[in-house]
C-alpha cells in the first residue's frame, strides 16, 4: 500500500509558495520536503545579463545584507554591466565631441612665458574666442605695468612682441575631418590675430553713419571697435 503524505504546513494550496519534493528519510520514510522559489540574480538594466559579483538573493534577504553586498566599487556597480559602463562613456564623450564641432573648431591655447612651471592653458570653443583670449591677456599684462592707465592702447606690433617674447605659444585647433587637433605656431597666431580683428572692423561700422564702401586702411591706421586697440 502506498504511503500517504501530508502537507508539513497548515497551507494545502498548490502555490508558488508551497511547492514540495518528496524525499525519503535514513530510516525509509517518505515526507515532503519543501522548495524555496527560485532566486534570479540582478541584471543589468540595459542589455538584461546577469551582474558579476553580487549574490542571488530574494528580495526579503537583500533588505536584510549590507550595502557593500548589494554593488561592486565601480561606476553605475549593482546597476549596470561593465560593457554598458563603457559604451555609456563613449556615447558621453562623443556628444561632447559633437557639440564642440557644431560651436566650431575647438582651440586650445598654451602659454609658457618663462620655465615649466609658468606654463598654463586657455580651453576655447572657437578660433575667434581664443584669439579674444589672447588679446585679454596682452590687455591684462598691460594693466599690470600700467596700473595708473584708464584707457590701454596698443597696436599689433606690441601684440606681436608679446608672444615672440614667451618661451613657448601654441594653439591646438580641433580638427573635424581628422578629428585631431593640429598644432599652430606664433606666425600663425599672428596672421589668425590680424584677420580676426580686421574682419570685426569691417562687419562693425561706427553707430549712427549708414554703411559705406570706403577704401581698406592701412593695418597701422586700422582700430578695434572698442578704442584700445590699434591694427
Amino acid at each position: 500500500m502506498a504511503q500517504r503524505l501530508t502537507y508539513r504546513r497548515r497551507l494545502s494550496y498548490n502555490t508558488r509558495s508551497n511547492r514540495v519534493k518528496v524525499v525519503k528519510t535514513p530510516g525509509g520514510k517518505l515526507v515532503y520536503q519543501y522548495q524555496k522559489k527560485p532566486v534570479k540574480a540582478p541584471r543589468c538594466g540595459d542589455c538584461g545579463v546577469a551582474l558579476q559579483g553580487l549574490k542571488a538573493l530574494r528580495p526579503r534577504e537583500y533588505s536584510q545584507v549590507s550595502k557593500v553586498q548589494k554593488n561592486v566599487s565601480r561606476a553605475y556597480g549593482g546597476s549596470r554591466c561593465s560593457h554598458c559602463v563603457r559604451s555609456r562613456i563613449v556615447r558621453a564623450f562623443l556628444v561632447e565631441e559633437q557639440k564642440i564641432v557644431k560651436k566650431g573648431n575647438h582651440t586650445i591655447l598654451l602659454v609658457q612665458p618663462r620655465d615649466k612651471s609658468s606654463r598654463t592653458y586657455y580651453e576655447r570653443d572657437t578660433v575667434g574666442a581664443a584669439m579674444e583670449q589672447i588679446a585679454s591677456i596682452f590687455e591684462k599684462h598691460l594693466q599690470e605695468q600700467n596700473p595708473r592707465l584708464q584707457q590701454i592702447q596698443y597696436s599689433a606690433d606690441d601684440l606681436f612682441q608679446f608672444i615672440d617674447s614667451h618661451k613657448d605659444f601654441v594653439a591646438l585647433v580641433f580638427e573635424p575631418s581628422t578629428g585631431s587637433y593640429l598644432p599652430k605656431n606664433k606666425d600663425w597666431i599672428k596672421e589668425t590675430l590680424l584677420s580676426h580683428f580686421s574682419r570685426q572692423n569691417i562687419q562693425q561700422p561706427q553707430r549712427g553713419q549708414r554703411q559705406q564702401q570706403q577704401q581698406p586702411r592701412p593695418r597701422s591706421q586700422q582700430y578695434h571697435p572698442r578704442g584700445n586697440r590699434r591694427w
